[in-house]
């Protein structure tokens, strides 16, 4: 069931206006295509000044919960960061079948317990997580997410309250990378690994890869983490560049924010 609600497509829109036009912007799934937050803002900005007694919103997904116990079942939460990149190629993505050999240990550099805020950071205390992110970043509501350092480069944290979470961590995010560059002319796995120790108190494993979608590239890495309580938080972070390399160094040049900012996050 979580692969279908992360890789299928949303069901027919229904709630009209500009309100159907934002959900299948923000749902789309290139990234370069997808609508950003002030795209959205306007969208809705006639809606909210047309009708200001009822407000209009998509119908909620039963399948969707934050992760506090004892809360009520809430949106999807988004944390959202950004760097600088220009993309300007033409291209088709392509699947290429990756040996098991391919799924390994955590890598050395990769952290599982929470870290001290570092200097230069703000925590923030959301429902089911806490995460800090480079101060001054821009906090926006509905969904929750924070904005910040340019265009390109992106974290998104998404929580799903599920009554059973999926055993086989790396079989799932296989399952997730076929289905989200299966068709696509360029795909260059980088690692697969399930993470060591505990993660505030369950399991996690990472998938990394590097692909095409359209005129742009990807580098993405995706962590998926998975509590005793049955709740799964998805994070994928990309970086974008005008090839496979240039979303490579891309990745690297701001792999110390992503570690940081992984560093931090922990579930309740």
């Amino acid at each position: 069931m979580l692969a279908a609600v992360l890789t299928q497509a949303p069901a027919p829109l229904t709630a009209g206006g500009p309100v159907d036009a934002v959900i299948e912007g923000l749902l789309r799934k290139e990234p370069e295509k997808r609508l950003t937050a002030a795209d959205a803002l306007d969208l809705l900005r006639p809606e909210r000044q047309a009708d200001t007694t009822v407000p209009v919103s998509a119908p909620p997904d039963p399948t969707l919960s934050l992760a506090r116990p004892r809360r009520r079942r809430g949106p999807v939460v988004i944390l959202t960061s950004a760097a600088v990149v220009v993309v300007a190629l033409v291209g088709f993505l392509v699947w290429q079948t990756l040996p098991d050999g391919d799924r390994g240990a955590a890598s050395p550099t990769t952290t599982t317990t929470p870290i001290p805020t570092p200097d230069g950071y703000t925590e923030y205390d959301e429902p089911g997580f806490t995460v800090a992110v480079p101060t001054g970043w821009e906090r926006l509501e509905n969904p929750v997410q924070w904005l910040g350092g340019g265009e390109h480069l992106k974290l998104h944290v998404t929580v799903y309250g599920l009554d059973e979470a999926p055993a086989d961590l790396l079989g799932f995010l296989e399952d997730f990378e076929e289905t989200e560059v299966g068709d696509q002319p360029y795909h260059d796995r980088v690692r697969l690994a399930e993470l060591d120790g505990q993660v505030s108190g369950g399991r996690a494993a990472e998938l990394e890869y590097v692909y095409q979608s359209g005129s742009a590239f990807y580098h993405e890495l995706v962590r998926l983490v998975v509590t005793d309580g049955g709740h799964v938080y998805y994070l994928r972070w990309w970086a974008q560049g005008d090839s496979a390399d240039g979303a490579r160094d891309e990745m690297s040049t701001h792999r110390g924010v992503l570690t940081a900012i992984l560093g931090t996050f922990h579930v309740d």
